[in-house]
């Protein structure tokens, strides 16, 4: 996977403001990430993060338009590179709901790194596996 500098240092910047977790949406277009949206409305607590679904919406709306689709999530942890039995079963619906797979971001606060997953729903029985991605100009 392909992510535009641009969009690489504004989800630094962005989910780095504080230890509450928070996150965001992206974007593109096959394999490469070329959008993403900081969710300033969602609702971040010390262990959980709650997207605000109708402002991601409303700027979906504003990407499909431009030819640009929706690729997944991402959201802080403060210590750990992986995704949780929330994250998971969060992906989960949003996979039942799209009927597309999907890819859950972490950006570990402790550690300043941004790790991949491209989820799966295969059988009822859900895959994860760690994608690695290369920034681009």
């Amino acid at each position: 996977m392909i992510i535009t500098e641009n969009v690489y240092k504004k989800i630094i910047c962005s989910l780095n403001l504080n230890d509450m977790e928070t996150g965001g949406m992206i974007g593109g277009s096959g394999n490469i990430i070329t959008e993403f949206y900081f969710d300033l409305n969602g609702m971040g607590h010390l262990g959980s993060y709650i997207p605000d679904v109708h402002s991601m919406n409303m700027i979906l709306e504003k990407w499909i338009e431009r030819g640009i689709h929706f690729k997944g999530l991402i959201h802080t942890h403060k210590k750990n590179k992986y995704l949780s039995d929330c994250d998971l079963h969060y992906g989960k619906r949003i996979i039942i709901s799209i009927n597309c797979d999907i890819i859950l971001g972490v950006f570990v606060l402790k550690i300043q790194k941004l790790f991949f997953y491209q989820l799966s729903l295969k059988d009822e029985v859900m895959h994860v596996k760690r994608i690695d991605y290369q920034i681009s100009e």
